[in-house]
Protein backbone atom coordinates (compact mmCIF):
# COMPACT_ATOMS: atom_id res chain seq x y z
CA UNK A 1 0.00 0.00 0.00
CA UNK A 2 1.46 3.75 -0.69
CA UNK A 3 2.21 6.03 2.06
CA UNK A 4 2.43 9.45 2.81
CA UNK A 5 5.61 11.61 2.27
CA UNK A 6 6.62 12.69 5.65
CA UNK A 7 7.00 17.00 4.77
CA UNK A 8 10.17 18.10 7.26
CA UNK A 9 9.95 22.21 5.75
CA UNK A 10 8.12 23.21 3.41
CA UNK A 11 9.24 27.00 1.93
CA UNK A 12 7.23 29.56 -0.73
CA UNK A 13 10.33 30.18 -3.26
CA UNK A 14 8.50 32.37 -5.23
CA UNK A 15 4.92 34.08 -4.67
CA UNK A 16 2.54 35.59 -7.31
CA UNK A 17 -1.35 36.71 -7.25
CA UNK A 18 -2.23 33.35 -8.37
CA UNK A 19 0.39 31.26 -8.35
CA UNK A 20 2.32 30.19 -5.39
CA UNK A 21 6.17 28.42 -6.01
CA UNK A 22 7.02 25.85 -2.70
CA UNK A 23 10.08 23.75 -2.12
CA UNK A 24 9.17 20.97 0.44
CA UNK A 25 11.63 18.90 1.63
CA UNK A 26 10.04 15.28 2.18
CA UNK A 27 11.19 12.05 3.59
CA UNK A 28 10.42 9.34 1.34
CA UNK A 29 9.26 5.85 2.30
CA UNK A 30 12.75 4.64 2.14
CA UNK A 31 14.01 7.19 4.36
CA UNK A 32 16.14 9.57 1.45
CA UNK A 33 15.11 13.18 1.82
CA UNK A 34 14.59 15.06 -1.32
CA UNK A 35 13.50 18.47 -2.51
CA UNK A 36 9.99 18.77 -3.92
CA UNK A 37 8.84 21.36 -6.08
CA UNK A 38 5.12 22.48 -6.05
CA UNK A 39 2.76 24.54 -7.89
CA UNK A 40 0.23 26.19 -5.82
CA UNK A 41 -2.45 27.81 -7.70
CA UNK A 42 -5.88 29.02 -6.79
CA UNK A 43 -9.12 27.42 -7.18
CA UNK A 44 -12.11 28.11 -10.22
CA UNK A 45 -14.95 27.22 -11.49
CA UNK A 46 -15.64 26.09 -14.90
CA UNK A 47 -19.12 26.10 -16.48
CA UNK A 48 -20.69 23.94 -19.24
CA UNK A 49 -23.47 26.32 -20.26
CA UNK A 50 -26.04 24.91 -22.56
CA UNK A 51 -29.10 27.29 -23.74
CA UNK A 52 -32.82 26.41 -23.75
CA UNK A 53 -32.23 25.32 -26.93
CA UNK A 54 -29.87 22.83 -26.49
CA UNK A 55 -26.76 24.81 -28.08
CA UNK A 56 -23.26 25.06 -26.08
CA UNK A 57 -22.01 28.45 -25.21
CA UNK A 58 -18.25 28.53 -25.86
CA UNK A 59 -15.62 31.12 -25.22
CA UNK A 60 -12.90 32.27 -27.97
CA UNK A 61 -9.82 33.53 -26.00
CA UNK A 62 -5.74 33.97 -26.30
CA UNK A 63 -4.14 32.00 -23.82
CA UNK A 64 -0.40 33.16 -23.51
CA UNK A 65 1.03 30.17 -21.74
CA UNK A 66 0.29 27.66 -24.17
CA UNK A 67 0.91 30.96 -27.08
CA UNK A 68 -2.50 30.40 -28.90
CA UNK A 69 -6.01 30.78 -29.67
CA UNK A 70 -8.43 28.07 -27.24
CA UNK A 71 -11.74 27.56 -27.64
CA UNK A 72 -13.05 25.95 -23.78
CA UNK A 73 -16.11 26.62 -21.57
CA UNK A 74 -15.88 29.79 -19.42
CA UNK A 75 -14.01 29.51 -16.24
CA UNK A 76 -12.52 32.01 -13.62
CA UNK A 77 -10.37 31.93 -10.17
CA UNK A 78 -12.43 31.91 -7.11
CA UNK A 79 -11.74 35.09 -5.21
CA UNK A 80 -13.18 36.72 -2.17
CA UNK A 81 -15.95 38.27 -4.13
CA UNK A 82 -17.84 34.76 -3.73
CA UNK A 83 -19.18 32.97 -0.63
CA UNK A 84 -18.87 29.72 -2.88
CA UNK A 85 -17.53 28.02 -6.35
CA UNK A 86 -20.93 28.39 -7.42
CA UNK A 87 -21.09 31.66 -6.83
CA UNK A 88 -17.72 32.22 -8.74
CA UNK A 89 -19.52 29.71 -11.79
CA UNK A 90 -22.55 31.85 -11.86
CA UNK A 91 -20.20 35.62 -12.12
CA UNK A 92 -17.90 33.95 -14.44
CA UNK A 93 -21.13 33.13 -16.71
CA UNK A 94 -22.13 36.56 -16.95
CA UNK A 95 -19.00 38.47 -17.01
CA UNK A 96 -17.29 36.31 -20.05
CA UNK A 97 -20.53 35.47 -22.19
CA UNK A 98 -23.10 37.59 -20.69
CA UNK A 99 -25.87 34.81 -20.00
CA UNK A 100 -26.81 33.80 -16.56
CA UNK A 101 -28.66 30.68 -15.97
CA UNK A 102 -31.29 29.37 -12.86
CA UNK A 103 -30.38 25.54 -13.61
CA UNK A 104 -27.29 24.79 -11.93
CA UNK A 105 -25.91 21.38 -11.57
CA UNK A 106 -22.61 20.31 -9.79
CA UNK A 107 -20.70 17.87 -11.64
CA UNK A 108 -17.41 17.52 -9.13
CA UNK A 109 -14.41 18.81 -7.71
CA UNK A 110 -10.86 18.09 -9.67
CA UNK A 111 -7.24 17.75 -9.78
CA UNK A 112 -5.21 19.51 -12.81
CA UNK A 113 -2.05 17.80 -11.97
CA UNK A 114 -1.76 15.89 -8.47
CA UNK A 115 2.11 14.98 -8.80
CA UNK A 116 3.12 18.71 -9.29
CA UNK A 117 -0.15 21.10 -8.69
CA UNK A 118 -1.77 21.62 -6.03
CA UNK A 119 -5.54 23.39 -6.43
CA UNK A 120 -9.13 22.22 -7.39
CA UNK A 121 -11.17 23.15 -10.13
CA UNK A 122 -15.13 22.92 -9.49
CA UNK A 123 -17.38 21.98 -12.57
CA UNK A 124 -20.93 22.86 -13.38
CA UNK A 125 -23.09 22.72 -15.89
CA UNK A 126 -25.50 25.35 -16.51
CA UNK A 127 -28.98 24.41 -17.97
CA UNK A 128 -31.20 26.89 -20.06
CA UNK A 129 -28.93 29.68 -20.14
CA UNK A 130 -30.22 32.90 -21.42
CA UNK A 131 -28.40 36.34 -22.56
CA UNK A 132 -28.85 38.70 -19.84
CA UNK A 133 -26.18 41.51 -20.39
CA UNK A 134 -23.23 42.93 -22.08
CA UNK A 135 -20.30 41.18 -21.31
CA UNK A 136 -18.23 42.43 -18.57
CA UNK A 137 -14.31 41.51 -19.00
CA UNK A 138 -11.02 41.92 -16.89
CA UNK A 139 -8.69 43.87 -18.36
CA UNK A 140 -6.48 41.12 -19.44
CA UNK A 141 -9.53 39.19 -21.56
CA UNK A 142 -10.52 39.49 -25.26
CA UNK A 143 -13.58 36.86 -25.39
CA UNK A 144 -15.40 36.14 -27.97
CA UNK A 145 -18.57 34.35 -27.40
CA UNK A 146 -20.25 31.42 -29.83
CA UNK A 147 -23.05 29.21 -29.75
CA UNK A 148 -22.64 25.40 -31.36
CA UNK A 149 -24.87 22.38 -31.55
CA UNK A 150 -23.66 19.50 -29.32
CA UNK A 151 -23.22 17.80 -32.71
CA UNK A 152 -20.86 20.82 -33.67
CA UNK A 153 -18.99 20.63 -30.02
CA UNK A 154 -18.39 16.63 -30.61
CA UNK A 155 -16.71 17.27 -34.27
CA UNK A 156 -14.86 20.25 -32.41
CA UNK A 157 -13.86 17.68 -29.76
CA UNK A 158 -12.99 14.71 -31.72
CA UNK A 159 -10.61 17.17 -33.72
CA UNK A 160 -8.83 18.10 -31.08
CA UNK A 161 -9.79 21.37 -30.88
CA UNK A 162 -10.78 21.25 -27.77
CA UNK A 163 -8.06 21.06 -25.60
CA UNK A 164 -8.38 22.30 -22.13
CA UNK A 165 -9.04 19.60 -19.80
CA UNK A 166 -12.28 21.24 -17.91
CA UNK A 167 -14.01 21.94 -21.06
CA UNK A 168 -13.35 18.14 -22.24
CA UNK A 169 -13.88 16.94 -18.48
CA UNK A 170 -17.04 18.90 -18.51
CA UNK A 171 -18.28 18.33 -21.42
CA UNK A 172 -17.49 14.03 -20.79
CA UNK A 173 -19.12 14.15 -18.08
CA UNK A 174 -22.59 16.05 -19.03
CA UNK A 175 -22.78 13.65 -21.90
CA UNK A 176 -22.55 10.92 -19.49
CA UNK A 177 -25.04 12.05 -17.11
CA UNK A 178 -27.29 13.18 -20.01
CA UNK A 179 -27.45 16.92 -19.06
CA UNK A 180 -27.06 17.51 -22.84
CA UNK A 181 -31.38 17.54 -23.65
CA UNK A 182 -32.92 20.79 -24.23
CA UNK A 183 -34.81 21.31 -20.90
CA UNK A 184 -37.81 23.24 -20.40
CA UNK A 185 -37.85 24.18 -16.63
CA UNK A 186 -41.50 22.82 -15.09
Amino acid sequence: MAQKWKTLNSEIILRTPGVDVLRDCVELQNGNTIDYYVFEIREWASIVPITGEGKLVLVEQYRHACGGITLEFPAGLVDSRDPSPLDTAKRELLEETGYTSEDWTYLGTFQLGPSKIRNAFHLYCARNCQPAAAQNLDDTEDIRVLTVTVEEFQQLFDEGKISDVDSALGWLLCRSRGLLTVHQPS
